[in-house]
């Protein structure tokens, strides 16, 4: 029996709140009113979705030597974020969906990813760019020996600080004009073109610049219009703002949020220079 197999067969005694959705709104209500109770019952109901999540998850990406703790990620996110849910604003099923994916990001960048100072970043800007120019100069990929000599830097500090950063740059702009830089995220290219595991940690090394530059709700609603579209994102933005947005609206406010990263990230610049 699989893990997952195991978990189910744990959880059988639970109801599932997809199957009776009176019930569900039920337990929501009391739970508005502070009824603990329901608010455990609630969570307990939403297992089996979580179980489907993960699982999912780890289909898409070879991660079942990391299920249990995926799925202990996002249960204790859904019962931690399970009393903001409003069901006058949105689903209780995208609602769970949502929370779960995002323990999912919060655990590979805890697993994976790596922080680095300002000044390693311009270092590894530098030895990108010098890398690209070799490649264009010598119709090939230049050796490490060639680029270390390109940034006079040893070949151990090249070899250390070009392996260490999944991201190194952020790309604001709907236009990229820089497609063939290395090391770079491509900010509107967020969850569309994920390959791996690694890279949803590349999405929560930008999610903390957003969250630093325009707050966590925000941040995760810029992404979620980045990544998912305009009408995931409506559907998020009735949950967290309680209130609706038209989708010309929604380009606008998109565009305010990329201008506040893009100044934010200039002052940040400037700071370290």
């Amino acid at each position: 029996m699989s893990a997952h197999e195991r978990f189910l067969a744990d959880i059988r005694q639970y109801p599932d709140f997809r199957k009776d959705p009176a019930l569900a709104l039920e337990l929501v209500r009391k739970m508005q009113g502070g009824d603990k109770e329901s608010e455990a019952h609630l969570i307990a109901s939403a297992l089996k979705l979580i179980a489907e999540v993960t699982k999912r998850h780890c289909a898409r990406w070879n991660a079942w030597q990391s299920e249990e703790d995926l799925r202990q990620e996002a249960s204790q996110n859904v019962a931690a974020k399970i009393s903001k849910f409003n069901p006058k604003k949105a689903t209780l099923e995208a609602y769970i969906r949502f929370c779960s994916r995002m323990a999912f990001i919060r655990f590979w960048y805890d697993q994976q990813a790596i922080h680095l100072s300002d000044s390693r970043r311009k270092v590894l800007a530098h030895i990108s760019k010098a890398r690209r120019k070799l490649e264009s100069q010598l119709g090939r990929e230049p050796t490490l020996e060639e680029i270390s000599a390109c940034v006079d830097l040893d070949e151990e500090q090249v070899e250390a600080i070009g392996s260490s950063a999944p991201v190194l740059l952020v790309n604001l702009d709907e236009n990229c004009g820089d497609e063939g830089a290395s090391n770079v995220l491509n900010f509107p290219e967020l969850t569309a073109k994920t390959k791996s595991p690694l890279e949803l940690a590349e999405i929560a090394e930008l999610r903390r610049i957003l969250v630093e530059a325009l707050g966590d709700v925000d941040a995760s609603l810029l992404l979620a219009y980045e990544g998912r579209g305009t009408a995931y994102f409506q559907d998020l933005y009735i949950t967290f703002k309680h209130k609706c947005m038209k989708e010309s609206a929604a380009r606008k406010w998109a565009q305010r949020q990329r201008d506040k990263v893009a100044k934010y990230i200039e002052r940040r610049g400037r700071r370290t220079d």
